[in-house]
């Protein structure tokens, strides 16, 4: 096949309609690592590293160790070209003139697969495309390390001399505090498909906009297991809330809804999801806001909340409707559009305003003397 032909023949592959995103990857290492567990229990194996099983362990710094069917060498290439020059020459490069290298560079970089899809790449090694280029994906979204900060005196040094610093943080810094994260094997999606008690084509849907609007019961009969009264800040929370009143925290991002940035006392943050910190009504010709604290009592009574606006417009629409002798089912017609819901970004929600707003204009900052970095 010609160099041409070789192009135009991956750039099909490229567009190819069956890609998979970040949730299909983890669900297929997750089924591997079961099959395996599963082959280890049936042969009554115990899985065991090169020492326990009597085997040399192969020294680090013997560069012609190979831990995958491809060299550390080879793989380091291709990365390379991966980040120099994208996927698409990657995948030129290294692939269209060897197909096998999908399979062979998928070991290498550890990850594992079912064995019915190893089985089909034998004589189709193309059909792990799609496993690759996310795992391609993955590894052009991490960010290079700095080849200065090596030690946790790199690190300690840096902040020391460091006064405008960025936290940016996710789930993984609450799940010490007892609060599961929401898409590993053991967060809130796992455990709503397992547990299987709500009518939910999938367990995101949740905290779907639409589903709860059909039927708010659901959500509030569930929300008191990750309302954040039981939980306390970790101590990751009160690092950054030592950081701040030492002068040194410009902002924090947090992914997370669990209001603890807040309850640690840390005040230059923003909810990029919201939180369970304030709540609206979800009418929009309402749109009466309260803090989170006057649902509390409902969330954890697993009550749908109602708006106090709405019920006295309704209190009144009543009234008016007996002076005037007239029947009306009203009230029950849009129940979904009179309740309060938290303050949380749902599917099929824009972020709030409020966040964008402070986000960008709500805080001032330290003199400029100050700003070294």
């Amino acid at each position: 096949m010609s160099e041409a032909a070789d192009a135009a023949a991956l750039e099909r592959l490229i567009d190819r309609e069956d890609d998979l995103d970040s949730e299909d990857l983890d669900r297929l290492e997750d089924e591997a690592e079961e099959e395996m567990l599963a082959d280890i229990e049936r042969e009554g194996l115990e899985a065991a590293s090169p020492l326990a099983s009597g085997e040399d362990a192969p020294d680090d710094g013997d560069e012609s160790y190979e831990y995958g069917p491809l060299s550390p060498d080879a793989v380091r290439g291709i990365l390379t070209d991966l980040r120099k020059h994208g996927m698409m020459e990657c995948l030129r490069r290294h692939i269209v003139p060897e197909p096998s290298n999908i399979v062979a560079l998928l070991l290498s970089l550890g990850v594992m697969l079912p064995r019915s899809m190893l089985d089909v790449a034998e004589s189709e090694p193309y059909a792990l495309l799609p496993v690759l280029k996310m795992v391609l994906t993955r590894i052009l979204r991490q960010r290079q390390k700095l080849p200065q900060y090596n030690t946790v005196d790199d690190v300690l040094d840096l902040l020391r001399r460091s006064t405008r610093i960025l936290v940016l943080c996710g789930a993984g810094i609450s799940v010490s505090c007892g609060i599961p994260d929401f898409r590993s094997k053991d967060g809130l999606y796992a455990i709503l498909a397992k547990e299987n008690q709500y009518d939910l084509d999938d367990p995101s849907d949740m905290f779907d906009k639409e589903t709860f609007l059909r039927d708010p019961s659901m959500f509030y009969s569930f929300a008191h297991s990750i309302y954040p009264a039981h939980f306390e800040p970790s101590p990751s929370h009160h690092f950054v809330r030592k950081l701040e009143t030492q002068g040194k925290l410009l902002r924090m991002y947090s992914q997370n809804i669990d209001t603890l940035e807040q309850k640690a006392g840390i005040q230059r943050v923003v909810q990029c999801h919201g939180s369970f910190a304030t709540a609206t009504c979800t009418d929009p010709r309402c749109g009466y806001h309260a803090e989170g604290e006057s649902i509390r009592a409902d969330i954890l009574a697993r009550r749908v909340p109602s708006c106090p606006r709405c019920d006295e417009r309704r209190e009144r629409e009543r009234t008016m409707a007996k002076r005037r002798k007239i029947e009306s089912d009203e009230e029950d017609d849009d129940l979904a559009y009179g309740i309060m819901k938290p303050d949380i970004t749902f599917f099929g929600e824009k972020a709030s305003g409020r966040t964008a707003t402070k986000s960008t204009s709500s805080w001032s900052w330290a003199p400029r003397s100050r700003w070294r970095r």
